[in-house]
């Protein structure tokens, strides 16, 4: 029996909103999720542009299409799965799997691999945990497989191993400060 699936780091809601309830004649559907989108993200200290996938049920054939058009977002992944009451469950679980395959990229520090060096992918990871920086291997993407690093802690520390990025080298291939 294969294994199930992991996820190293723990899970957060980070930001909460609701929308008026009862009859609310000076919204549509699509503008109330627009503002409990908008502040979700204020609370949660971030903005539409750090938005990697969308959620929706009920909001017509494709929901996290049209939502994502309304807020023009256009996620790295979206879900409109229906199974009914139970949806929210559904999608937490679709996000919790999206992250770990590497789905939604700006989430942490991707340390790339090697395609062809899966002999060294296992010792990569034992020397990132042994030096303070544990890391979740995600799966074959565009350039091959890579650990993802999560947490400010652990970002942090991996800075502080690899140093200041090089000449020339951009901050977005190189871990957060």
């Amino acid at each position: 029996m294969a294994e199930s699936p992991s996820l190293d780091s723990a899970v957060y809601i980070a930001g909460v909103a609701e929308t008026p309830l009862g009859r609310v004649v000076d919204q549509t559907e699509l503008s109330m999720v627009a503002l409990a989108a908008r502040e979700a993200l204020a609370e949660a200290g971030m903005t539409l542009k750090d938005v990697d996938g969308i959620f929706v049920n009920y909001m017509g054939e494709e929901g996290s299409v049209q939502v994502g058009e309304y807020l023009g977002v256009r996620p790295r992944y979206g879900d409109s799965t229906d199974v009914g009451g139970g949806s929210f469950e559904a999608f937490i679980h679709h996000a919790m799997l999206a992250i770990a395959a590497g789905r939604c990229d700006d989430y942490g520090y991707l340390f790339t691999l090697g395609e062809s060096d899966e002999a060294g992918w296992s010792a990569t990871g034992a020397a990132l945990a042994a030096a303070g920086v544990p890391a979740t291997l995600v799966g074959p993407r565009a350039g091959g497989p890579a650990y993802r690093v999560t947490g400010q802690r652990r970002l942090r520390r991996l800075r502080e191993l690899v140093g200041e990025p090089p000449e020339g080298a951009t901050e977005r291939d190189w871990p957060p400060a």
